[in-house]
């Protein structure tokens, strides 16, 4: 077995210090590894064999001296004192929990959200540095949206583009779980990136109170009532995402989602009459309904235009307080705030256009947008780029890379602790010596785990005192006096 010693000549110089030197243990404690996984395989083949059990005593004799930190660390050299080589192996096993930590979490997570797990680790490894988001929140938010949504794999999917826009904000990622289920219930599956961008570009040219952080909150708060609307298609969602915005225009916050689902709670409620009234007036289209098969409102939008286009012709295309009393009247101050807001279809439908550049734009058949891709980076990326600039953010981004290297290395600590635990830890099987000719069987049972080689040789010895005189022929010793000849 290799007897190579990791030599560390430092001081201990704050947590850093220690982590980027203890760092250079890894070869010993790998080295170990192998050495406890080789006597794990010797203990396996021990059987009834008498010089194999002494054997495995030396191994594991072996193994035991190259664990004790003198061995690690070659001693007490470099100008460590005892109290610097306990620090060394406390940061030693902190990286060894950490590491095993994060592979626990990573596994009770992917198994939850039915992910693959090196995927899910890779995803968040990456993202740690990109986002300046932790392991733990990451995984946090995955769990959070596996149970409200059931869709763990589009929360993997939205790690960077929602930790970019948690970072750009000061927000921390579970306050960003509720817009993110709202967009997931509206039918965005996998990264709910763009859609957040769009959002943020809404805020922006609507001028909405609050900016883009109180429009992600509005339609938070909207949830329950975009769960009772029924979005097809990337256009749908657009112009879904515009009837929002618009309607909150010039309105605080918890107005704006009051306002928005009055709207659509009305419609769900009234749609046998909104129906009659439209289809009375020619205004729907044939086939067309208020609410979908699965007695969602079909299309928000649409809706409100034909209930436009019916109080313009019952009370004129003016604003007058009468035209304002008789809608108010019929369809309550919410969607009726809604019908009387002349731009809200066309601003609406803006929302589906571009804004911006560096993005690839779907066209329907007529010629109008049906959706668009960003990719130039988004506002968030830039903010959040422009924040990782700063001092705090270099000085968090650094952290992350030393949590980084810690948790590698603890992953070796780790490794070496589970392989040594199959022998140290756990123990062997009780092995049995059998005496030559038909003797009785001794059976090894250490009542002590970490004393296993002591007790092999021990009961060994005993074993072979036990044995009927002559049973056991031993070679005679030779006198040291004697010449040795010519050899």
């Amino acid at each position: 077995m290799s007897e190579e010693r990791a030599v560390i000549s430092a001081s201990l110089d704050g947590a850093r210090q220690v982590v980027a030197e203890a760092h250079k243990i890894a070869g010993a404690m790998k080295a170990a590894e192998k050495d406890a996984q080789a006597t794990a395989k010797a203990a396996d083949r021990v059987g009834d064999s008498a010089s194999g059990v002494r054997g495995l005593g030396t191994e594991v004799d072996a193994l035991r001296s190259k664990v004790s930190p003198q061995a690690l660390l070659g001693g007490v050299i470099g100008g460590f004192v005892a109290s610097g080589l306990s620090q060394v192996m406390s940061m030693v096993s902190a990286a060894a929990d950490k590491a095993q930590s994060f592979g626990d979490t990573t596994s009770r997570t992917a198994r939850r959200a039915g992910l693959d797990l090196g995927a899910l680790r890779s995803t968040v490894t990456k993202n740690e540095i990109a986002t300046l988001q932790g392991a733990d929140a990451q995984l946090d938010y995955v769990n959070a949206l596996q149970k409200t949504t059931y869709n763990g794999k589009g929360a993997q999917a939205s790690l960077r583009s929602v930790g970019m826009a948690a970072l750009a904000s000061g927000r921390d990622l579970q306050e960003m779980v509720p817009v993110t289920a709202a967009l997931q219930d509206i039918g965005i599956k996998s990264d709910v990136g763009d859609q957040l961008a769009r959002l943020g570009d809404l805020a922006q040219r609507l001028k909405t109170i609050g900016g883009p952080t109180a429009l992600q909150d509005t339609l938070a708060a909207l949830r329950p009532a975009l769960q009772q609307v029924g979005v097809e298609g990337a256009r749908a969602q657009g112009e879904l995402l515009g009837f929002v915005a618009v309607l909150g225009q010039g309105r605080k916050a918890g107005q704006s989602a009051q306002v928005a689902s009055g709207a659509i709670g009305f419609m769900k409620s009234n749609a046998v009459q909104i129906e009659y009234s439209l289809h009375q007036a020619g205004l729907l289209k044939k086939g067309q309904h208020v609410l979908n098969a699965q007695g969602n409102v079909a299309d928000p939008l649409e809706t409100v235009k034909a209930l436009q286009a019916l109080a313009d012709r019952k009370y004129g295309k003016g604003d007058s307080q009468g035209k304002y009393n008789a809608v108010i009247g019929q369809y309550g101050p919410d969607l009726g705030a809604a019908m009387l807001e002349r731009n809200l279809v066309p601003k609406a439908k803006e929302a589906v256009a571009p804004t911006y550049g560096g993005s690839v734009i779907t066209l329907t058949p007529g010629g109008e947008y049906d959706d668009v891709k960003r990719v130039a980076p988004t506002q968030a990326e830039l903010e959040a780029e422009a924040f990782k600039r700063t001092r705090e953010g270099r000085r968090e981004s650094r952290d992350a890379v030393v949590n980084q290297v810690q948790r590698s290395f603890g992953e070796t600590a780790l490794g070496f602790r589970d392989a040594a635990g199959e022998v140290v830890s756990q123990g062997v099987e009780s092995p049995q010596l059998r005496a030559p000719g038909g003797g009785g069987v001794v059976t090894l049972n250490p009542a002590d785990r970490s004393a296993l080689a002591k007790d092999i040789g021990e009961a060994t010895v005993k074993a072979f005192r036990d044995a009927p005189q002559g049973l056991i022929q031993l070679q005679p010793g030779r006198d040291p006096n004697l010449p040795r000849g010519n050899r």
